[in-house]
C-alpha cells in the first residue's frame, strides 16, 4: 500500500510540473521575425504575376425578372381559363380572362417603358 501511495504522489509531481511547463511556454510571446526585405520580395512577387482577366457580370434587375415570371404565370393562367369561358361574355372565366389580358398588357407597357429609358 505504501508503495502504491509514492507512485501516486510522483505521478501528481509529473503532472503538475507539466502543467507548469505547459503554462510558462503558453505565456511567453513568441519573437517575430520579418526579414528587412520582406516588402520588396513581395512586390517583385506580385508584379511578376500575370493579371486575371475578371469578366464582367450582366446583372439582371430584379423587377424585370419578376415581370417576366409574372408574363408567364399569367400566360398560363389564360390557357387554363380561356376554354371555360366558351361564347358566355357573363361568365366569371370570362372576367377572369379579360383580368388577366389588361394585366399582361400592363406589365408589357411597364416592361417597354424600362427598355426605353434604359433601366
Amino acid at each position: 500500500m505504501k508503495h502504491s501511495g509514492m507512485k501516486e504522489a510522483s505521478m501528481m509531481e509529473q503532472s503538475e510540473q507539466l502543467d507548469a511547463a505547459v503554462v510558462q511556454a503558453l505565456e511567453q510571446k513568441p519573437v517575430v521575425r520579418v526579414p528587412e526585405d520582406f516588402a520588396v520580395l513581395v512586390t517583385m512577387a506580385a508584379a511578376a504575376q500575370p493579371v486575371a482577366a475578371v469578366k464582367a457580370r450582366r446583372r439582371v434587375p430584379m423587377g424585370r425578372t419578376a415581370a417576366i415570371v409574372a408574363m408567364v404565370v399569367l400566360v398560363v393562367v389564360l390557357f387554363v381559363v380561356a376554354p371555360r369561358a366558351g361564347t358566355n361574355y357573363a361568365s366569371w372565366p370570362f372576367a377572369l380572362e379579360m383580368l388577366i389580358l389588361v394585366q399582361m398588357a400592363g406589365i408589357a407597357y411597364g416592361l417597354m417603358r424600362l427598355d426605353r429609358e434604359g433601366l
